[in-house]
């Protein structure tokens, strides 16, 4: 498995090794989709994730992934989720 942000974090106990060692097969699709919803528009993990159809907690790991690779950047702007909580406004770096 490759090292973050090229794969996914590994944890300190067999959970979340055994975690990231299956998301691990599927992070870099899904990388790929995030950044292609980004071309449509800036957007928050939440709004990514029901763009994507997928789980949330699939979606902001690949987001921080992505910073830590130079592809997307905080715009600075920050959007409600349903919950009412902040979220950080994602988009492509130019």
């Amino acid at each position: 498995m490759q090292a973050y942000p090229n794969g996914p974090a590994e944890g300190h106990t067999l959970t979340s090794n055994a975690a990231a060692a299956l998301i691990a097969k599927v992070s870099a699709k899904l990388e790929r989709r995030v950044l292609e919803a980004l071309t449509v528009k800036p957007m928050t993990n939440s709004e990514l994730a029901e763009h994507l159809k997928h789980a949330p907690s699939g979606v902001q790991p690949r987001t921080s992934e992505l910073r830590a690779k130079d592809m997307v950047f905080d715009t600075g702007r920050r959007r409600q989720n349903r919950w009412g909580n902040n979220e950080i406004v994602w988009a492509l770096v130019p």
